[in-house]
């Protein structure tokens, strides 16, 4: 670190939902909340570092919820970089959801505050412009967040941690005067589990898993 560029940065964001009419309540505040992102930043000649992270304030709960978003060092060689630690990545151009953003699942537990969840993922990349090659690991699957409410009395059941449960990716990208190009490969989880009720049983009795997803764009 003391031969190394260190950057400390920081964000604050104050969201409110008010409900409007025509319904009865109009005016009513649904909901408010306090975002403070914070960010730690280090280079050197052939790596770096990042460190994010924050808290969140729910104003109608009262309650405070801390996280960290992402953790990762970096490695440069030439044309081949290195990456490994928590980190979020983002395939498409959506902000939140995309049909090819298959490596981060999303946090769709507070429909006020939607979000990418990062994982612990190793990358490589071979970048010799106009051309890009990368590829990641994801060592164990990390599931979306749901609301509390679609989850409830519903048994599910996670993937082993084992190294062949593992999730593998890919994605070739091109820059060209006529347009952008890319390719996608995907071998992992689906993010949101599949429920099965067993209606033979008294009460019926639900059970959810994740189920193999091989993904190509």
């Amino acid at each position: 670190m003391s031969a190394a560029d260190v950057w400390f940065s920081g964000e604050t964001s104050f969201y409110m939902l008010v409900s409007v009419p025509p319904v009865e309540d109009s005016g009513r505040i649904i909901g408010s909340g306090l975002d403070q992102k914070l960010e730690l930043s280090a280079y050197s000649d052939i790596t770096s570092l990042k460190i994010a992270g924050g808290f969140s304030f729910n104003f109608q709960q009262r309650s405070i919820n801390a996280y960290l978003s992402e953790a990762y060092a970096n490695l440069y060689l030439g044309t081949l970089s290195f990456r490994a630690g928590l980190q979020e990545v983002a395939w498409g151009v959506a902000e939140i959801m995309s049909a090819v953003d298959v490596i981060c699942p999303s946090d769709i537990s507070d429909p006020l505050n939607l979000k990418r969840i990062s994982g612990g993922t190793v990358k490589a990349s071979y970048d010799a412009f106009p051309f890009a090659l990368e590829l990641f690991w994801i060592p164990v699957f990390t599931p979306a967040a749901l609301p509390s409410d679609m989850t409830a009395g519903i048994e599910i059941s996670n993937p082993e941690p084992k190294l062949e449960n593992g999730e593998v990716a890919a994605k070739a990208s091109a820059y060209t005067s006529a347009g952008d190009f890319s390719i996608y490969g995907f071998y992992g989880w689906e993010d949101i589990p599949s429920v099965d009720v067993d209606f033979t049983s008294t009460p019926p009795t639900a059970a959810g898993k994740y189920d193999r997803q091989i993904g190509r764009a």
